[in-house]
């Protein structure tokens, strides 16, 4: 049994990214496949399974130790469970509004910038995503 946690962090990572590609596939196409909403979902997804397996090759092939230190794992759960929250307040919440509290709690919970410039930055982020995708790529949001 492989005890190294390299290898159940590639091995969740492949099967997360393989989930996703499922997930993607279960978006309806009502026109033409790429101009629907399965299109870009499907091929992320589908890069993130390819990666995924590059990563792990490219570790197990160079059989290097890896060192965790408790504070990065806190760090990636951390995150990752907000990008979890986020996904499950997007139907409740409108986006721009689910989009300034997951961006401006992100840049508190790594401690990069103060409250005021944390929301500033998160306020000026979720205008200009409105902005573009509403106005140019003409794509309504949930």
């Amino acid at each position: 049994m492989i005890k190294s946690p390299a290898f159940y962090f590639y091995i969740g990572w492949i099967a997360v990214s393989i989930l996703f590609v499922t997930q993607a596939m279960r978006i309806p196409v009502y026109d033409e496949f790429l101009s629907s909403g399965r299109f870009l979902p499907l091929v992320l997804s589908f890069l993130m399974v390819v990666f995924s397996c590059i990563l792990a090759y490219q570790h197990f092939k160079s059989l290097e130790d890896v060192t965790y230190e408790l504070s990065n794992s806190f760090y990636f759960f951390g995150f990752i469970s907000l990008v979890f929250v986020y996904i499950i307040l997007i139907p409740y919440v409108p986006f721009s509004i689910a989009t300034l509290l997951f961006l401006c709690i992100s840049f508190l919970f790594f401690r990069t910038l103060s409250i005021w410039k944390s929301f500033l930055l998160s306020l000026g982020l979720v205008v200009v995503i409105v902005f573009v995708f509403q106005t140019v790529f003409q794509i309504v949001f949930p």
